[in-house]
């Protein structure tokens, strides 16, 4: 072998050697680094936690099935005041069906009973209903009775009677009966243009049903019709009233008595018992013409509700779920072998079907219920509450249908990452 060949080879291990030894600097710190790191892993894994699962099919539905609504004869529909899967609250009114009375006109005297029931004696007394209220049947009787109690009420505290001399009673009833001849007067005249305006409205309705008419037309007609039914209801209220002052006046004629504190009392009790009447004469009308529902919920309608459609005694109309979340109940089964690490409260996340939980988010709930027998194929019956309803961990809330399915996920307990690692390693 030649010199420079020796040479080469020496020079080639000490080469060699140098690149394989690191530096000291490298070995000191490198170490320092390996081990932080370590120490730095042990920390994360130490408080990371990890949750122990168990998984299953689920499906939610609710424990009670609904308020199920029929009508009560049958009739036809004059107004649909909800939609289909609306929420409505109890006492809500959902259908109208046709009656002699409007319906407007009797959530008209509705709303003046409860504001006469929430007020004090004073209003009572001194509150006085519309005169041009549309009414019928026993509820115009019930009306007229109490407008009179209400009248003699009045005039018994402000003490008016017991302040007028026989010449003077008599002079008002020959005033009164001369406003009657009056008002029968007026109320005719008013019947006659009423007639007049019924028949144009009935004409403009039938040539707009027929394609040659005008549905602004019909509306204008129907507003005039309206507006004399209201005229002529007023005129006969006003002589009624006369009436039944020309009653009390004849009264007071007869006796000339003094009106004491303890008549005044009575008076004003026989005025509350007409109120009741009154009320109970509205609700009967309502029980007969409305439809109502008895608890809050989502009213789900039967798809041949719409207006004008006529429907037999006895028809189911609508069904009221209830809106608590307590109504909603999960089922699931569990294999055994799973079964026993489950326990009641233990945190439960859904993904429905209907609604991933990628786009709506999960459902969180809880198991509230584990039997102990388990079924024939060997599975563990639990159920599962959701006590804040179907409401999602991004705040959307998902509609509730009859019957809903998914997958669960009991979390078991949250275990810290490194024990679970060392429990399978």
């Amino acid at each position: 072998m030649s010199t420079e060949a020796r040479d080469l080879e020496v020079r080639s291990e000490e080469v060699q050697e140098l690149l394989g030894t690191p530096p000291h600097w490298l070995v000191r710190w490198g170490m320092l680094f390996i081990f932080v790191l370590l120490i730095l892993t042990i920390w994360l894994l130490y408080w990371i936690t990890f949750p122990e699962t168990v998984k299953a099919n689920i499906r939610i539905k609710r424990e009670d099935p609904g308020v199920e609504l029929f009508t009560n004869k049958s009739v036809h529909i004059s107004h649909v005041l909800v939609a289909s899967e609306d929420t409505v609250e109890a006492g809500q009114t959902l259908l109208v069906f046709q009656s002699d009375v409007q319906y407007a006109e009797v959530h008209a005297l509705d709303d003046y009973i409860n504001r006469l029931e929430k007020g004090n004696d004073s209003l009572l007394v001194h509150y006085q209903m519309a005169k041009d209220l549309i009414l019928g049947g026993p509820l115009e009787e019930a009306r007229y009775t109490f407008i009179e109690k209400q009248a003699e009420v009045r005039n018994m505290q402000t003490g008016r009677l017991s302040l007028m001399s026989i010449e003077d009673i008599r002079r008002e009833i020959r005033q009164e009966q001369n406003n009657i001849v009056d008002e029968r007067r007026r109320k005719e005249s008013l019947q006659s243009e009423q007639e007049l305006f019924t028949e144009a409205f009935i004409r403009k309705q039938n040539l707009y049903q027929s394609g040659r008419g005008d549905f602004n037309e019909v509306r204008t007609a129907e507003a005039v019709k309206q507006k004399y039914d209201r005229y002529v209801q007023e005129a006969e209220t006003s002589i009624k009233t006369r009436q039944a002052n020309i009653r009390q006046l004849t009264r007071q004629l007869e006796t000339m008595a003094t009106i004491s504190e303890a008549s005044k009392a009575v008076a004003l009790e026989q005025l509350r018992d007409e109120l009741e009447a009154l009320k109970r004469a509205v609700d009967a009308w309502r029980s007969e013409y409305l439809l109502v529902t008895p608890i809050n919920g989502v009213v789900i309608l039967e798809s041949k509700i719409r207006v004008g459609e006529y429907v037999q005694d006895k028809d189911r109309l609508a069904v009221v779920l209830p809106d608590s979340p307590s109504n909603l109940i999960g089922k699931a089964e569990l294999d055994l072998n799973q079964s026993g690490q489950v326990a009641l409260g233990q945190k439960v996340i859904v993904d429905f079907y209907s609604f991933p939980a990628q786009q709506y988010g999960a459902v969180e709930g809880e198991v509230t219920f584990k039997s102990k027998i388990p079924t024939r194929g060997d599975k563990l019956p639990i159920e599962i509450r959701f006590p804040q309803g179907l409401v999602t961990n991004t705040g959307r809330s998902l509609e509730v249908g009859e019957e809903m399915a998914g997958k669960m996920t009991i979390v078991i307990e949250e275990k810290r990452l490194i024990l679970w690692l060392l429990q399978r390693f």
